[in-house]
């Protein structure tokens, strides 16, 4: 064979290697990952803290990268509480998402944030989260594009704040009857966000814990939550007009712009519990998971990119490929067609088969050098020959 034929075959395995070394991810996309929960200890400041994580079935199914939600008890809770009676546990493993749980500090176990402490003195609980986030990112395959943070009362004064702390990072936050600052008249805000991204806030109006507004008592008040929601909305730059809702019990209003969404749920009638189960004018969970969904972060470049699976020269599973192979355009230029023929993050893959998505004609060239190779999208192909 002339030396022109064998520098062919070459330089496909020099872009397949490159398709690997540019898809490197923080966490190890070949490890074995199982479903399950479990308890875990990070040591911040000399501390060691703790945390709950429980991953789904999909990480099994799949080497997509999942979602990450970060659920925060309030005061006197624990994160395998508000784990259950949340009903956010159950909705992770149908959903596909993994989820955390942090444990607060102290007897009762609290927050501590900005404007309140209600945790152990001298605990740096946005600096646990900070940290928290990484290593959860650096462990397990997440996507950077949809990484959450919700929470209850004082948890939920915790997600303010840290996701105005960390908008590089979170890509929305969900707030259940929790405030932005404490003072029924001389108030104490949260620090000004640093960034932007998309605020969930639902209050119950006959909350006696943490007050709905100024009216009634209480045993904490701060800003009421339509005023919460202007702030935050001012804060994200949104110039125009809410638009407002109401059916039955909750009452909607939202800002939005073209790339926030800040939507406050006030629930009429509705105390400082959780709403769950059939006497509640929503299911929490699941009115936050959807919010989650339709708001992940835009992010630009490789990071932003979808990681679809191509080939593995093994059966092991697949890899994953971005946009800084040495060939074709990137992802973002022809994912659409793609990732509607192949849904729910890959789970629906063939056993034994090989992926590939990349560009057309890499795709012709690859069916031309090994044949046995079946297009099942516009740029997408598998085999089950391998490479």
């Amino acid at each position: 064979m002339p030396p022109a034929s064998r520098s062919v075959p070459l330089l496909v395995g020099l872009t397949l290697t490159g398709i690997l070394l540019s898809s490197t991810c923080s966490a190890n996309p070949l490890a074995n990952f199982k479903a399950g929960r479990s308890t875990e200890t990070l040591m911040v400041g000399g501390v060691e803290r703790t945390y709950n994580i429980r991953l789904p079935m999909a990480i099994e199914q799949s080497r997509a990268k999942l979602p990450v939600v970060f659920l925060l008890h309030g005061f006197s809770g624990s994160g395998a509480a508000i784990e259950s009676y949340s009903g956010f546990g159950k909705l992770a493993d149908a959903e596909g998402f993994i989820l955390v749980t942090p444990e607060g500090t102290g007897r009762p176990a609290g927050w501590n944030c900005d404007f309140i402490t209600l945790g152990k003195a001298g605990m740096e609980d946005i600096r646990f989260m900070n940290e928290l986030v990484d290593k959860v990112a650096a462990t397990y395959p997440v996507d950077p594009k949809r990484i959450f943070a919700a929470g209850h009362s004082n948890g939920a004064m915790l997600a303010n704040v840290w996701g105005a702390n960390r908008p590089d990072k979170l890509a929305a936050i969900g707030c259940v009857a929790g405030v932005i600052g404490v003072g029924r008249t001389q108030r104490k805000y949260m620090a000004d966000p640093k960034g932007k991204l998309s605020v969930l806030h639902i209050h119950g109006t006959e909350d006696r814990v943490v007050a709905y507004n100024e009216q009634g008592s209480a045993l904490l008040f701060g800003p009421s939550a339509p005023d919460a929601v202007k702030w935050w909305a001012d804060k994200m730059g949104i110039k125009s007009a809410p638009v407002k809702q109401s059916s039955g019990a909750v009452q909607t209003v939202e800002y939005k712009s073209p790339g926030e969404t800040v939507r406050l749920l006030s629930l009429t009638g509705w105390t400082h519990d959780w709403p769950v189960g059939s006497k509640s004018p929503i299911q929490a969970a699941t009115t936050i998971w959807d919010f989650f969904k339709a708001h992940p972060k835009k992010l630009s470049g490789a990071e932003g990119d979808p990681i679809l699976p191509p080939i593995l020269p093994s059966r092991a599973g697949p890899l994953y490929r971005s946009s800084g192979a040495p060939f074709g355009p990137s992802l973002k230029e022809w994912r659409i067609g793609t990732l509607r023929r192949l849904p729910n993050h890959y789970s629906q893959l063939l056993p034994g088969h090989f992926y590939l998505a990349a560009p057309l004609p890499i795709l012709r060239f690859l069916n031309e050098l090994r044949g046995a190779w079946t297009f099942v999208g516009s740029n997408v192909a598998l085999t089950d020959q391998g490479i």
